[in-house]
């Protein structure tokens, strides 16, 4: 949608939007909960639990930078019991992959391997390094092949944070994979929800919109071989206005997943594995989450005031990309049949 903004409008703030769109891909406003809906932090975890199925890459982020904080917080004597390692993991191609339940391929530990890693003899005396339970329980969430949650890494560098996470509870044995996390969020991940936020419509929409605009397609044919075959007059051709206009609109809808009705109103279809998750909160015992729920439905309001500037837009530059377009369609579907190939 970047891309159509840009080409259709010479409009600054269009152009600083989609600026701000892209290169949010490589910031942290919306890891630090500096975005609202429909592209908050809570989203981005929806998106990543239900979609790409990689709600660990962001646990394990957030966990890493407390841990970190943490650690630098410590005593010099207390920080001494975890020396940093002497190695240092080998640089790999970082691996784009988002569902956790993906093989890593030949580099990927067995289960037996990683059984016989976590019976090896540790370094002297780690029992008595700080942090050293929490460490214990990262590894086998966030590490073990037997996990649910075990994180998609190149293989050397689970090996890596394996072997040495039992010797040293430093947070340099996790940068590797802190870094390769966060690289496959900001060039895959947050790319791939941005797109997904910015749409206001589902899926079940986008194929209706398909389906009318084959509908309206089919009626070409037929007011064209009925007017000709009967000889009528080429005025009886006029629906081809309707009918190509709703094809081209509905298509455009259809293909950026966005409706400019409601972007002009500033609303979204909530997606409905967003949806299920409000009726799942709904259903706890969280008191403090019932406040954010109350009014949640099928259609939301966008909360995001930089999401409102850009599907306003969108909004203009659709309007315009729709007259164009239809303009140029009907000059085809009516002038051309009607004037040159008449039958009258």
């Amino acid at each position: 949608m970047c891309i159509l903004v840009r080409y259709h409008l010479s409009n600054e703030e269009a152009r600083i939007l989609c600026i701000y769109f892209s290169q949010l891909c490589f910031s942290e406003d919306i890891l630090q909960g500096k975005t609202c809906q429909p592209i908050s932090l809570q989203d981005l975890r929806w998106y990543l639990q239900n979609k790409e199925h990689s709600a660990e890459n962001l646990d394990f982020y957030f966990w890493y930078l407390e841990y970190r904080e943490r650690f630098s917080q410590l005593s010099e004597f207390e920080r001494a019991k975890s020396p940093i390692p002497r190695e240092k993991p080998a640089r790999a191609s970082t691996v784009i992959a988002m569902d956790s339940a993906v093989c890593i391929g030949a580099e990927t530990l067995t289960k037996d391997e990683d059984k016989r890693e976590y019976n090896e003899a540790t370094t002297l005396g780690a029992e008595f390094q700080p942090y050293r339970e929490e460490i214990n329980a990262v590894l086998k969430t966030f590490f073990e092949s037997s996990s649910f949650k075990e994180l998609n890494l190149d293989g050397s560098v689970m090996k890596y944070v394996r072997y040495h996470g039992r010797r040293t509870t430093h947070p340099d044995v996790f940068s590797e994979a802190f870094n390769q996390v966060r690289w496959t969020m900001e060039h895959s991940s947050l790319r791939n929800f941005f797109h997904h936020a910015l749409q206001n419509i589902r899926y079940s929409q986008v194929v209706f919109f398909y389906a009318t605009a084959i509908f309206n397609f089919l009626h070409l044919p037929m007011v064209l071989f009925y007017t000709y075959s009967h000889n009528m007059m080429r005025w009886w051709r006029l629906p081809l206005l309707f009918f190509t206009f709703n094809f081209i609109a509905s298509v455009l809808v259809a293909r950026i997943g966005f409706c400019v009705i409601r972007a002009a109103l500033g609303r979204r279809q909530v997606p409905l594995y967003e949806l299920e998750e409000v009726e799942q909160a709904r259903r706890s015992t969280d008191k403090k989450y019932e406040s954010t729920i109350k009014n949640e439905s099928d259609f939301t309001s966008i909360m995001d005031p930089n999401v409102k500037r850009y599907n306003k837009c969108v909004y203009l530059q659709e309007t315009l990309f729709h007259i164009i377009t239809v303009s140029f369609i009907i000059a085809l579907c009516v002038l051309v049949p009607s004037l040159i190939i008449t039958s009258e």
